[in-house]
């Protein structure tokens, strides 16, 4: 997909109503393949998405989990112990927090004025191999005002990743600006309010959006907007045409299906599940930005030290045949809002997903549409969690494993 600036739409439309004091929010999602362990060349791609969704009028883009160098997908595909040589390359493009890859994004951000919400595969400085599935929301003024670390590492993710803590367990403010305030507001008050509106936004990362406790740690806090990263595929089994170079596995039903205990992971439904949960419970609108996964990210995984008992011919088909995840928008009700991408020829192309299609998907977000649903069940409030019933305690240190008193 070109990502060349085209000409920019007209400005986002706000509501102009005596009772309504929140504009429009444009959010992008960009649903790309990042340039496999190439921290730079990754960055330069993240760099001209903000620069193209800055030409749309979106106040917000957000990337997929671990975008910053790729996800390691050949865990899920390889046996552990024919993996070493790609940990080590991981390790190695794996970013700082405070390194040129972050500090080039951040001046992008400050540039442009477009909040950046980006998944890394974070490096300790100080030792290689030490490595975190993070977040960092960087808002518009090239602040990193959350960095999160991934919970738990789930499954196949422990041999890359170690666990996070609660210090990222937060929510971003943003201003939402409004370029259309002349229209029809006239009163100053509820111009001001206009101006001051902002955006609260959560972020958690695959897994962690199937632990209630987290999602609700964030929605307690007040949000509009959740961000669910997830990756491409998330392979559990090899599928059965790749179990054998040859010939499909005999373990497929008469209509070409492989049995239940067969399936793979279903990570295009599941993911929708997750995401719509917090949408309705927290009555916020959400983003599932979710990665492309290019055929040279597939070449990269299937040739990289072969094992002797899987082929790289089975490798690359295992990915090629993994469902794929889907980027999409939700309103506060967990129905899909429908969005639209510029194509080559610089025209505006509705969409409801991407999925197979790379590109950049844009959506305005009503984010009054949250009001209503709080009428019914307000989880962050006052009364509907039963704060004399349950209680939650969040740890929001950042800690590590050894406490050095001197």
């Amino acid at each position: 997909m070109c990502l060349s600036d085209p000409e920019p739409f007209p400005p986002r439309q706000g509501k102009r109503s005596a009772d309504s004091v929140m504009p429009v929010f444009r959010v992008a999602t960009a649903h790309t393949s990042p340039a496999f362990l190439s921290p730079s060349e990754t960055a330069a791609q993240i760099n001209t998405s903000i620069r193209h969704a800055a030409s749309q009028k979106a106040q917000l883009i957000t990337f997929p989990e671990a975008y910053l160098p790729g996800f390691p997908y050949w865990l899920a595909v390889r046996p552990t112990w024919s993996n070493h040589a790609l940990f080590q390359a991981y390790s190695t493009a794996s970013v700082c927090i405070d390194g040129p890859e972050i500090q080039s994004i951040r001046t992008t951000a400050r540039e442009t004025g477009v909040a950046v919400s980006l998944g890394i595969s974070e490096r300790d400085p100080r030792v290689g191999g030490r490595l975190w599935n993070s977040n960092v929301f960087i808002n518009g003024e090239g602040d990193i005002v959350v960095h999160h670390r991934k919970l738990m590492p789930t499954w196949f993710e422990k041999l890359v990743w170690s666990p996070g803590d609660g210090a990222g367990l937060k929510v971003a403010s943003i201003p939402i600006v409004d370029e259309g305030l002349t229209t029809e507001a006239t009163d100053s008050e509820e111009i001001d309010a206009q101006r001051k509106a902002e955006a609260r936004i959560s972020t958690l990362i695959c897994g962690e959006n199937t632990n209630p406790l987290a999602r609700y740690a964030v929605a307690s806090q007040g949000i509009h907007l959740h961000i669910s990263t997830w990756p491409a595929i998330w392979p559990t089994r090899l599928p059965p045409q790749t179990t054998s170079d040859t010939a499909p596995s005999s373990s497929v039903r008469e209509d070409g299906r492989p049995p239940a205990q067969g399936r793979n992971y279903n990570n295009l439904l599941a993911n929708r599940l997750r995401a719509a949960a917090q949408c309705f419970e927290a009555k916020c609108f959400g983003v599932l930005s979710a990665s492309a996964l290019s055929s040279a990210t597939i070449d990269a995984i299937a040739q990289h030290s072969p094992s002797p008992n899987l082929s790289s011919s089975m490798v690359a088909s295992a990915l090629e045949h993994s469902p794929r995840a889907a980027s999409m928008f939700l309103d506060p009700t967990g129905e899909i809002v429908k969005g639209w991408i510029v194509n080559d020829k610089r025209e505006k192309e509705d969409r409801e997903y991407l999925q197979m299609e790379e590109g950049v998907l844009f959506a305005d977000l009503d984010l009054e549409m949250g009001i209503e649903g709080r009428q019914y069940h307000d989880l962050g409030g006052s009364g509907y969690q039963r704060g004399d019933v349950f209680e939650l305690k969040v740890n929001r240190q950042r800690k590590g494993i050894v406490e050095f008193v001197d």
